[in-house]
């Protein structure tokens, strides 16, 4: 049984010993599962003032209560992990803890989950065909087919999430 959200110097040897070769894939097997599960892939859109068009970019986030898985994700892929904060007055709520990533970062995680998604397997395929649009294009205005196909990404992961399951 995997125990790594245990805290301190027994979870760091552990995922030490699951990033050998012989135990990378069961690794990535826990990551691709919790992701599956408390994870989410976005496309944020926003309007540059300065530049007076919108700007697009690709956002993992997985949120959960307990921060230690979060930190492995953070340990193992970069990004940052940062309190949730909560627009609830609810006191009986806990503490939520979320891991970001994003852009290249992002695309790096997705790269490695995909064969093991099931839930988000649609989702991931999107997000990094979307991110082969963004190659060499930082800090420039984009054409107009350029923001169609991304405001086309944009809008296809969207729809994604509302996808209904048959039970």
């Amino acid at each position: 049984m995997l125990l790594l959200w245990d805290a301190g110097i027994i979870m760091n040897q552990r995922i030490e010993s699951y990033l050998q070769d012989d135990k990378y894939d069961q690794l990535l097997a826990y990551i691709a599962g919790f992701f599956d599960g408390e994870g989410c892939i976005y496309i944020n859109r926003w309007w540059d003032k300065r530049r007076g068009c919108y700007e697009y970019a690709l956002n993992i986030e997985v949120s959960n209560t307990n921060p230690a898985p979060l930190k492995i994700l953070k340990e193992i892929f970069g990004g940052k992990v940062k309190e949730k904060s909560r627009n609830s007055t609810k006191t009986n709520w806990r503490k939520a803890w979320k891991w970001v990533c994003k852009s290249r970062m992002s695309e790096t995680f997705l790269e490695k989950m995909l064969p093991y998604l099931i839930i988000k397997q649609d989702e991931a395929r999107l997000a990094l065909e979307y991110r082969k649009t963004c190659e060499g294009k930082c800090f420039r205005k984009l054409t107009n087919c350029e923001r169609d196909r991304r405001d086309f990404y944009y809008y296809t992961l969207s729809a994604l999430k509302r996808k209904e399951y048959l039970v």
